[in-house]
């Protein structure tokens, strides 16, 4: 196979996959990754993909609706007595 040909293969490829907006994101991401790009603004552990961003958030909404989340004001209370014992 030619470059050419290879080059019209991988556009007919994409082309055929135009309509799906899901799909379109997926080969985005993995195009980038292939490059590198925004690798630096990964942080281990942090969801990095639209799927593992997604999957972080349907967590974070069953975690909710299952009641294992503390209200902001009772993380800052433990946390200021757990530093007070640091001291």
């Amino acid at each position: 196979m030619t470059t050419i040909d290879l080059r019209k293969a991988v556009l007919e490829e994409v082309i055929a996959l135009w309509d799906d907006e899901e799909t379109m994101q997926q080969l985005l991401d993995y195009l980038q990754s292939l490059r590198g790009v925004d690798r630096q603004a990964c942080i281990n552990g942090l969801p990095y993909t639209r799927q593992e961003r997604q999957n972080a958030l349907m967590q974070a909404e069953a975690d909710v609706m299952s009641g294992k989340v503390s209200a902001h004001d009772e993380v800052v209370v433990r946390i200021k007595e757990m530093m007070e014992t640091w001291k």
